[in-house]
């Protein structure tokens, strides 16, 4: 009588491994899922009548689309690190996102002006009176383990965080005069005549590849399957 191909802890193993792997399947049809639905919400947000007011800082404003009238404030700008493929203009490359108080009647917040060029980070692009701008509204981006440490001396941050530029928005016992409202806009235009700052950020792109990660799993477990068959069958 010939040996068993695999002994109880072998087929434990294979049962544990086969289970993680549909699992793990599993849980990216379910993301997928999710995925679409936001992405479903966004469509939504960005086909809806824009906003006219600034917005509070509640998740279900993100990605809305909003007309605001007011000032650029004459402080001190924030430059977000960030590199960008280079566009039909000639600009890209490595530069910043130009962020800039805007203030509507007695509320204000961050705008992201544009792109400018790592060489133009100096420059003034000062600060336009009395105008009327349209962008997507943004909750500040989250910093994780891979974010560089900030430059406050340089003025070189690395997150679309304004928090970490400017000590009023979290503030609740100072009385500073600035943006109180956690969130930023993503300029999408006017673009100025001198083509800088670069307005870049209109496109929502939200990768969704839950389906192809799903299916890698899946095939994974039934490699697993026609090993073990194939196995057994030659023994």
């Amino acid at each position: 009588m010939s040996a068993p191909v695999f002994g109880a802890k072998s087929w434990l193993a294979i049962g544990i491994a086969l289970a993680v792997l549909l699992g793990l399947g599993t849980w990216q049809l379910q993301r997928k899922q999710w995925k679409d639905g936001l992405l479903a919400e966004i469509a939504a947000r960005r086909v809806a009548s824009p906003l006219t007011t600034l917005p509070s800082s509640a998740p279900e404003n993100e990605y809305r689309r909003v007309r605001l009238t007011g000032s650029f404030g004459t402080g001190r700008a924030a430059h977000v690190f960030i590199s960008v493929p280079r566009q039909a203009s000639g600009i890209g490359g490595p530069g910043y996102w130009l962020f800039q108080e805007f203030t509507t009647g007695e509320r204000s917040i961050y705008v992201n002006r544009g792109f400018v060029p790592e060489g133009e980070k100096s420059k003034s692009w000062g600060a336009p009176q009395n105008v009327t701008i349209e962008g997507i509204w943004r909750l500040p981006e989250p910093r994780n383990r891979f974010s560089n440490t900030n430059d406050a001396q340089k003025n070189i941050y690395f997150v679309r965080a304004p928090a970490e530029w400017d000590a009023c928005i979290k503030c609740t016992t100072c009385k500073c005069v600035g943006p109180r409202i956690d969130g930023y806009v993503d300029m999408t235009g006017p673009t100025p005549d001198s083509g800088l700052p670069l307005p870049l950020v209109g496109k929502i792109a939200i990768p969704n590849r839950h389906l192809e990660y799903a299916l890698t799993w899946y095939a994974l477990a039934a490699t697993l399957i026609g090993v073990v068959i194939a196995m057994v069958r030659r023994r």
